[in-house]
């Protein structure tokens, strides 16, 4: 009975963390990782913080992060899945995302394309 009520919480989490994705390390407290559903397979990216690589304020940081997206919706920002907190790390689930800078550098496109790509991003974001 104990077995039930010591589980850690990330056993239950419904999603497998995959590799990270290499561009943009160091730029934010979370890292960008490839994540699939358990039960369908489905993809998603998961944006993950981890505590021995951050220091606790960082973590807190992070946290907050998660409880704002929760309460945000609108069609220029990257929609909530799931999260999960724990004293550790802090998971947060969205539908597949690829970096910019990764899709900047795998396009095809010409300078002038790529700088009316950015800038239509920059204005959704204002």
């Amino acid at each position: 009975m104990w077995s039930l009520f010591s589980r850690s919480a990330s056993a239950s989490f419904q999603y497998d963390i995959g590799d990270p994705v290499s561009p943009g390390e160091g730029r934010s407290v979370f890292t960008l990782h490839y994540a699939k559903k358990k039960g369908c397979g489905t993809v998603m990216s998961a944006f993950v913080c981890q505590g021995f690589v951050h220091n606790n304020t960082e973590l807190e940081l992070a946290r907050s992060a998660v409880q704002r997206l929760k309460t945000l919706r609108h069609p220029c920002i990257l929609e909530y899945v799931d999260s999960l907190e724990s004293d550790k790390a802090v998971y947060l689930i969205t539908p597949p995302v690829t970096p910019l800078i990764t899709w900047l550098l795998d396009t095809s496109l010409s300078a002038d394309q790529k700088t009316n790509v950015l800038a239509w991003g920059i204005q959704q974001i204002l």
